[in-house]
């Protein structure tokens, strides 16, 4: 039996989580080649990294200005590395990390600490080993949504203060990293976190109680103030005329390969030349 509630355990249980995520994910590097998903991730890089245009540029539209000036600032110090993957890689390890942080911090017996992280891990890698290994940012923002709203449900209600603080941090943390890495995949997932703030806040009786009302009421009030923060910084980045065309444009252009495709060049010839599109471009475009 091992003591969690004492300083002793919980480092132990930090440092044996850490252990066991970077066996992991040593193993996996091993087993599997980790690479970009899709061609979006490479796009990215090479805007943040100044591959594209000569210098490190935050302005990549697709990640928040915030996030992405951080990136930069990584690029300008050694641009040689690959700042952009190695985050999303990383995002995935903290992920794994907290939840086996979370497993050793819940269960008292050393042995079934090992078999329930074991566990974990490998469930990870069994449903999500493809989308795991080849990095995609829309994955690593649901996987760090889907990771804060298990933080939040896994608090224990009588946490000290400074304890509760602290999960609250490690929370609002990755829902801010995830709606930096990809918004609309954030969004995606609110309504299960609705769900689980319902229940966390209806579990305690009564509900109602002014403990309770502040204890769980200031979670959400904190994650909007930083997610208008964050939108702030990003609309200010984006708030010229030419950036404005820019956006609306690629919204139009996103809305037509997410939801609809391009049309087939034979029947719509006409308005193919129209713009300047022959069949061989309009092929280029529908493969991309």
């Amino acid at each position: 039996m091992w003591n969690n509630e004492t300083k002793k355990g919980v480092f132990f249980n930090f440092i044996l989580s850490i252990l066991l995520t970077a066996a992991f994910f040593t193993i996996v590097g091993l087993l599997f080649r980790f690479t970009y998903g899709v061609i979006d991730d490479p796009c990215i890089e090479t805007m943040l990294s100044g591959a594209y245009t000569g210098t490190p540029d935050a302005n990549v539209v697709y990640i928040k200005y915030p996030l992405a000036l951080l990136l930069t600032a990584l690029y300008s110090i050694n641009e040689a590395v690959n700042w952009h993957f190695y985050f999303l890689v990383g995002c995935f390890a903290l992920c794994v990390l907290l939840v086996n942080f979370r497993i050793c911090s819940n269960v008292r017996k050393l042995f079934n600490k090992f078999i329930f992280m074991i566990l974990f891990m490998l469930m990870f890698l069994l449903c999500l080993a493809k989308l795991f290994t080849t990095a995609h940012y829309s994955m690593c923002a649901a996987v760090l949504t889907g990771t804060a709203i298990f933080y939040f449900l896994t608090i224990k209600y009588e946490s000290t203060k400074w304890n509760l603080a602290l999960n609250y941090i490690v929370s609002l943390l990755l829902l801010y990293l995830g709606y930096c890495l990809r918004a609309r995949t954030m969004f995606m997932l609110m309504p299960i976190a609705f769900v689980a703030f319902l229940y966390k806040f209806f579990k305690e009786k009564p509900a109602f109680q002014k403990k309770n009302i502040i204890r769980w009421i200031i979670f959400p009030i904190v994650l909007f103030l930083g997610v208008g923060a964050i939108e702030l910084v990003h609309s200010s980045a984006y708030k010229s005329d030419s950036w404005k065309a820019f956006l609306k444009f690629n919204d139009a252009r996103t809305t037509i390969y997410d939801f609809y495709g391009l049309p087939e060049y034979e029947g719509n010839e006409e308005i193919y030349n129209s713009v300047g599109v022959d069949k061989t471009r309009q092929y280029m475009y529908e493969q991309y």
